[in-house]
């Protein structure tokens, strides 16, 4: 898994702004389209949390609304997610085959965490988790 690099453009987000893009993604894949109150019910957040992080997130160009007021990753969304989840699967799996640590575990620990590490360190992570 290659993970996209860094750019000068791209944004800092917190955990929570993380969890909000990798969310629309999940859902998007599920069920074809994401709905404020759709993305509210998986992250178990009120609507106005997610009113507030979708305007956040749409000033950042990482989400727009269409038409039908559905959420949408923007390509530079859709790029920073990749990275998010190419981190968590990576850790995921360091953490459960290389550490042994229990799979729940693990899924709490690399949620922590994933949106923190460099493209270059979840490079050479999946390198490694490759040859074990």
């Amino acid at each position: 898994m290659k993970v996209s690099q860094p750019t000068s453009r791209t944004p800092k987000l917190n955990h929570t702004h993380a969890h909000y893009l990798m969310a629309i993604h999940t859902i998007s894949e599920e069920q074809g389209y994401v709905r404020s109150v759709d993305l509210a019910k998986h992250c178990k957040k009120t609507k106005g949390a997610v009113s507030m992080a979708i305007k956040t997130l749409t000033q950042k160009n990482l989400v727009i609304k269409d038409p039908n007021k559905h959420l949408k990753l923007t390509e530079r969304g859709k790029r920073i997610t990749t990275q998010y989840l190419g981190a968590k699967m990576a850790l995921y799996h360091f953490f459960t085959k290389v550490l042994k640590v229990p799979p729940h575990v693990a899924s709490k620990d690399a949620c922590s965490i994933e949106h923190h590490l460099s493209p270059q360190t979840v490079d050479e992570l999946v390198r490694f988790c490759k040859l074990s």
